[in-house]
């Protein structure tokens, strides 16, 4: 976010993988996608993009259980396993970690009109990923014991490109800014070196404080259905919850102990 310090992580419940003899087509324009990759050098000069054709044009299809609009990573997960297919030189993820961000980052923009890549490098590698003073570094994909985690899935979709549009207008007021660079920026910093050093206690913390944040700033991404149980939280201090990708639907994340009478399905992380 705008420079700011952040991780991510995988999470093997979800997965994907190539099948063949599929004539069902994907829940996007795969050729305007693949036209929109053919257009940018950098990408097109990487990735074999006549082979994309003809494979599709074969029943040959990338099939996952990501859920689609729920922020966990479903464009992602595509867009890892295209460069991994295609891709005509593999480039070392040991000496050009960037340089594969990078092209991940053009070729996942299609689907949100922004992408910073990390989504698909954490997909293509299995690996943690921390940016941590702008420097990104890929990491093992441990959490720190004794922190309770959760995927909260609601049956909202969403549609990313218009909630990231609102926060990119928002940022050009100046007391919105001013609380995302003194409030929420340090919060997530605070987050990542807590994560890193195994602070538990602190994790939390931030946490919290990450949440009632987005709860103040980010409304139009938090839908009706979870506005009340996140603000449980926050007034409780039992749990808290964060948005997932840009919110609006989908699944969020949640830290602590959730009620025993919680009204959508949840998947425990750890």
């Amino acid at each position: 976010m705008l420079g700011s310090d952040a991780i991510a992580i995988p999470y093997d419940y979800y997965s994907g993988g190539w099948r063949a003899g599929i004539r069902s087509d994907y829940p996007f324009d795969i050729k305007a996608w693949i036209e929109h990759l053919s257009s940018i050098e950098e990408v097109s000069s990487q990735l074999d993009i006549n082979r994309m054709h003809m494979d599709y044009l074969n029943d040959l299809r990338f099939v996952s259980n990501i859920p689609q609009g729920g922020g966990l990573g479903s464009s992602g997960g595509v867009t890892a396993a295209f460069y991994d297919r295609y891709i005509y030189n593999e480039l070392s993820i040991e000496t050009q970690l960037e340089d594969i961000r990078a092209i991940l980052s053009e070729m996942e923009s299609y689907f949100h009109g922004e992408s910073s890549g990390v989504d698909p490098l954490v997909s293509l590698t299995g690996r943690g990923y921390v940016i941590r003073d702008k420097e990104g570094e890929l990491l093992e994909p441990e959490i720190p014991q004794s922190i309770s985690l959760h995927l909260i899935l609601t049956t909202t979709i969403r549609n990313t490109a218009p909630l990231i549009t609102f926060f990119m207008e928002s940022m050009e007021k100046s007391k919105f800014r001013q609380r995302i660079e003194e409030e929420q920026m340090p919060a997530v910093k605070n987050f990542v070196s807590a994560w890193l050093e195994g602070r538990v206690s602190d994790v939390e913390k931030s946490f919290q404080a990450i949440s009632s944040i987005e709860y103040d700033l980010m409304k139009p991404m938090i839908t009706k259905d979870i506005k009340k149980l996140w603000k449980q939280g926050l007034d409780d201090e039992n749990f808290s919850i964060k948005l997932c990708g840009a919110g609006g639907g989908g699944a969020y994340l949640a830290c602590g102990e959730l009620p025993e009478d919680l009204p959508f399905k949840h998947l425990k992380i750890s």
